[in-house]
Formats: structure tokens, sequence, C-alpha cells
């Protein structure tokens, strides 16, 4: 467990009894027993060495908090304190919490990715559809059935000509179907 949550005014009041050496200690059992995720095995030498204290000191010390109900050996073998257990199940609950929650927000994604490209498939069928109807739509209607500019004149000089110019080609090609 990287993080763990703290809370100072019960730290203060709950080892205000204690020694300078033995709330030393009694913090860095907690902040070990928190970064192990609850499991520190109930030996000396190895707690110890992982608190970075000489094995008399943690005896010693160890079993005054031990004799103070701050530190026990829980039935598992692992060394436990007030709280311990109970924010380490609240963490696990939270983080499967979380990957449940990451877990739904993918499929919805994911969901909502099939069923843009099922919409889209949809609509472009629709679309083309609609735009071959409108094709159609306006080869009936136009006034040139099929005829364009291109046989009188190319798109270059369509650009060159004036407004009034292209209005006459047109008018002229109109007055021809009539």
């Amino acid at each position: 467990m990287k993080f763990y949550k703290c809370n100072p005014t019960a730290f203060l009041e709950g080892t205000s009894e204690l020694t300078l050496k033995q709330c030393g200690l009694y913090s860095r059992v907690i902040n070990l027993i928190y970064s192990r995720d609850g499991i520190v095995p109930d030996d000396d030498r190895l707690v110890a060495r992982m608190l970075n204290v000489e094995i008399r000191t943690w005896r010693n010390v160890g079993g005054q908090l031990r004799a103070l109900g701050k530190l026990w050996v829980g039935a598992d073998g692992y060394l436990k304190t007030p709280r311990v257990d109970e924010t380490i199940s609240d963490a696990e609950i939270a983080s499967k919490s979380v990957k449940l929650q990451r877990t739904s927000r993918e499929l919805r994604t994911n969901l909502g990715r099939e069923l843009s490209k099922k919409r889209s498939k949809i609509n472009g069928n629709v679309f083309s559809i609609q735009s071959q109807r409108d094709k159609k739509e306006e080869e009936r209607d136009s006034p040139l059935k099929g005829e364009s500019l291109s046989s009188e004149i190319s798109s270059r000089q369509r650009k060159a000509l004036p407004f009034a110019e292209l209005q006459e080609i047109l008018r002229k090609g109109l007055e021809r179907k009539d």
C-alpha cells in the first residue's frame, strides 16, 4: 500500500502516554505494516532489520508496545496494530471499486464505438441512397438535360470569364433546349 489515510488527532491522542522512543518506533511499525499490506511476520530479527534498529531495541520497545496494547500478533502470525486491518480492507474495497468503474467505463466506451460504427454504416447507406435520389432529381429537373457547359467552354475559361458572359452562355444553352 503506497498511501494510507492518517488521522493526526487520533494518532496524537492514542500515543500521548508513549515515550518519544516508543512513539517513534510505533510510527515506524505502522508504516512498515502498511507498506507490506499487513504482512509483517512476528520475527524479531526480521522486524528489527526492516525497521533499521538493533534487535535489543526492538525486543525492548516492541515488548512495551505489546504490553500497552498498541501492537500484537494476529492469528495469522503477522504483527497487528489498531485500525490497520480495517484501513487495508477499506483500501482493497476502494481499489476493487475503482477497477470495476474503470472496466465498466471501458465496456461502455467500446460499446459506444461499436454502435457508432454501425450508425455510421447505416447513415452512410442512407446518405448514399439519398444522394443518388438527389442526383436523379437534378438530372430530371435540369434545363440542360445532361449537357454541360464543358462542351462549349473549359473550366479555366469559365473562371476567366466575367459573370455576365457566363449568364449569356447559360441563356443560349437554355434557348437551344426549348
